[in-house]
């Protein structure tokens, strides 16, 4: 076993997944990789004291990215799947599993889904070429689902969805059912519609949509409003709870990993559940939930909005929250030093068009609260991002702090 990892110490085994020269001692003890270099691309915090850690590492064999799934729960346990596949490796004295996407145990399909050139899909039948396809994993959450990449002739040609549960046929229902209710309207917004379903696999595959992410605010808001305006069936609710639960979770992950934080993000998260109690009642909308500018394609007049699989039903300012933090933490990766997050607000909501309602000031502060103390917490863990966490928190901090991001509410 690697002496640099203490099996009883939960929060030092799992700092020692965020530490590349660490990591690379483990893969080469247990997974036989000759590992030259480690970058700490992604983490996600599940359940209390446990995360997932997604590594970009090259070896002797070029690039490839392996996860890391590890649980204080199951330390010393002996792993449920007696056969994991070839390139897993369950490491019991630490609780953790390390693996490459293709080996995921709770996703067996997702290695077909990614050889699919080799005929394991029925919707193959519709490509009218001889070349292959080639596959490439562009989105994935171990455990949980993955987005997959398919070119032909190098050139973008499908996108593939695929769960660990049987959400990819749900999905297929889901755009077709949101483009109808935008046609409806006569809006420029649209969603990629679904040109096939593997059952089997479980994948829903819908055209590669070609163009380019914006960042001007007016063209990412507009495709928002539109989402927010139709009404669509059998969608989940989302309420400020459920928010406030996804922000806690990240905050204590950090504060887990890293107790010197608290003095800046645990008054903020304490605040946070203060000022929830005041919230007004909030209007129910369509929301996308993980809105930004890497979510919106722009070609020439046509808008497409992509990934929907956190779509839900609850406040429309979460959306806009969250973009305003996108777009915050978009002009400090671009050089800005004055970047702050209350002129953003006061932007959004003169760009945000609605002709039933006024948009709530309170709540969009609250939204973009929020959104900030998660999005630093999911960056502190990223390797090239991680100078950004405190600038964010501290926007959020500053928001918090003031009664009203801006003056008298104006009706829009």
């Amino acid at each position: 076993m690697n002496p640099r990892l203490i099996p009883d110490q939960s929060a030092a085994v799992a700092r020692q997944l965020l530490d590349p020269s660490s990591v690379a001692e483990l893969l080469n003890t247990y997974a036989g990789q000759n590992v030259e270099h480690v970058t700490l691309t992604r983490c996600w915090p599940r359940a209390a004291k446990s995360l997932i850690v997604e590594w970009l590492i090259d070896s002797d064999e070029g690039e490839s990215r392996w996860y890391g799934q590890f649980n204080t729960k199951h330390m010393g346990r002996s792993f449920m799947p007696e056969d994991l596949p070839n390139q897993a490796h369950w490491i019991r004295d630490l609780g953790l599993l390390i693996h490459r996407a293709d080996s995921d145990p709770a996703m067996p399909h997702l290695s077909r889904c990614l050889s699919i050139s080799n005929g394991s899909s029925s919707w193959l039948d519709r490509v009218n070429d001889p070349e292959p396809l080639v596959s490439q994993i562009r989105g994935y959450k171990p455990g949980r689902r993955a987005t997959i990449e398919y070119t032909l002739r190098h050139t973008p040609y499908a996108i593939g969805k695929t769960f660990a549960t049987a959400d990819g046929g749900k999905l297929a229902g889901l755009h077709s059912r949101i483009n109808e209710a935008l046609a409806s309207r006569n809006t420029s917004t649209r969603v990629a519609p679904c040109v096939a379903y593997d059952p089997e696999l479980n994948l829903t595959v819908f055209p590669a949509v070609q163009g380019t992410h914006p960042h001007e605010l007016d063209v990412l808001v507009r495709p928002l409003a539109d989402l927010h305006s139709i009404a669509v069936d059998g969608l989940p609710s989302f309420e400020v709870s459920d928010e406030l639960a996804v922000v806690r979770r990240w905050i204590e992950a950090v504060l887990w990993l890293e107790p010197n934080t608290a003095p800046l993000c645990q008054p903020a998260l304490d605040t946070l559940h203060m000022k929830a109690i005041d919230l007004s009642e909030q209007p129910r909308r369509t929301i996308h939930r993980d809105y930004y500018d890497k979510q919106v394609i722009h070609d020439d007049d046509r808008i497409t909005v992509i990934d929907l699989d956190t779509l839900a039903v609850g406040s429309p300012w979460l959306d806009l929250g969250n973009l305003i933090a996108h777009q915050l933490l978009h002009e400090l990766t671009c050089g800005a030093r004055d970047a702050f997050a209350r002129p953003l607000l006061r932007a959004t909501a003169e760009t945000y068009p609605t002709n039933d309602s006024t948009v709530d000031e309170q709540a969009l502060q609250f939204f973009t609260a929020t959104s900030l103390l998660r999005l630093g917490a999911v960056h502190r863990f990223r390797s090239a991002t991680t100078q950004y966490t405190e600038a964010l928190w501290r926007q959020a901090v500053e928001l918090l702090s003031s009664p009203m991001p801006w003056g008298a509410r104006n009706p829009l």
